[in-house]
């Protein structure tokens, strides 16, 4: 940052046209911020069991769980398109462009594991529910 201006490099997710300064700041953090928020709800279905997958699980059969993340998709909402959340959070309201960027470390995240679970379900799971010696 110089003189309150962002540079930009062309290493970025596209932006809006006419997207400058403080405004493309804002998209860029708040796509950020929403993409760690995203790959943490996605990891949270995936992290029910350390060997079985989320497809051979199921999304629906934890209640809490399901609660808890139209609570947050709720607040995330809030936060992300509310005016007042906008200045308090120095957050701006995304695009689907935008929002599909959210998704993408999340699915990358919850693809790999899954992958891993079917092709080496007992890789991690040594000693998880036991004390160690």
């Amino acid at each position: 940052m110089i003189d309150g201006t962002v540079e930009h490099g062309d290493h970025h997710a596209p932006l809006p046209p006419g997207a400058t300064g403080v405004v493309a700041h804002e998209i860029r953090q708040t796509v950020a911020f929403s993409g760690i928020v995203v790959f943490e709800w996605l990891f949270a279905f995936q992290s029910r069991s350390a060997e079985t997958g989320v497809f051979k699980l199921g999304f629906f059969r934890d209640p809490w769980l399901l609660e808890c993340m139209v609570l947050g998709l709720g607040l995330q909402a809030l936060v992300v398109y509310l005016p007042v959340a906008n200045t308090v959070f120095h957050t701006h309201s995304l695009t689907a462009v935008e929002l599909a960027w959210t998704l993408l470390p999340g699915v990358i995240a919850v693809s790999i594991e899954s992958l891993r679970k079917r092709f080496a379900p007992q890789l991690f799971g040594r000693g998880q529910w036991r004390l160690a010696k």
